[in-house]
């Protein structure tokens, strides 16, 4: 219930701000921009926490703060509990991210974002192409979920589809051009970018987690949590 809560209550939240976001859009660079983002971040916080607080109650029928957090303590002792895999995923993640390939721009020839020239990256001390660095992510998204998978598919389906709700976000802060951290945001994800990619939207890591999130909740729909728990290796594959 609160999954699907949170994938309804984040398109009903787009639907009906898209109008405003795009007039913020519009106002980057001009006079009161900071505090229309303001504005803009207050509506979509507000209205994301009282659409998924609702839609998760009436979904689940029950209190979802109450009901996250007892779901995440729950059998504490277990081998792959809630608990230890929210632990694993945050020890993963920081050197994951902190260790990511970095753009390595040549003296006098700068590599822009999107461009047909091949880009350059280094990780750990070593300059690798542009698609090879974008493999870094594959790896770290392996990493993080075939615990969950392979051990407690269910935690980890809902998981995945309340960061499959956050990339959204993340995605519509950026278009929004919301301060102050939308351009973090675009010099980050652009970066990976390479000729294929075009247009305003930046979907590729969205496509990634979407291709680990879908086979598994077709594998619970289908078979059921207990069966599903060997047939969702075919996700890893």
């Amino acid at each position: 219930g609160i999954g699907e809560a949170a994938i309804v209550a984040s398109f009903m939240c787009f639907y009906l701000l898209g109008p405003f976001l795009a007039k913020t859009r519009k106002m980057e660079g001009k006079q009161g921009h900071k505090m229309r983002s303001i504005e803009t971040w207050g509506m979509l916080l507000a209205s994301l926490g009282v659409l998924g607080y609702g839609l998760a109650w009436w979904f689940s029928s029950t209190e979802p703060i109450t009901y996250l957090l007892t779901l995440v303590v729950s059998d504490p002792n277990a081998p792959c509990s809630p608990l230890s895999l929210v632990f694993f995923w945050a020890i993963l993640l920081v050197p994951g991210l902190g260790l990511s390939p970095s753009p390595v721009h040549p003296p006098g020839i700068p590599v822009s974002p999107g461009s047909s020239r091949r880009a350059e990256f280094k990780v750990l001390g070593f300059r690798i192409r542009q698609i090879t660095a974008r493999k870094w992510y594959h790896l770290l998204a392996v990493g993080l979920f075939s615990p969950g998978i392979l051990l407690n598919p269910s935690f980890q389906s809902l998981a995945l589809i309340i960061a499959l709700v956050v990339f959204c976000c993340v995605e519509c802060v950026r278009l929004a051009r919301l301060w102050p951290i939308a351009k973090p945001l675009e010099s980050f994800l652009r970066r990976y970018l390479d000729s294929r990619e075009k247009g305003p939207l930046i979907v590729s890591h969205t496509y990634l987690l979407l291709g680990i999130t879908l086979p598994l909740l077709l594998s619970l729909l289908l078979l059921g949590p207990t069966t599903s728990t060997t047939t969702s290796t075919s996700t890893l594959t």
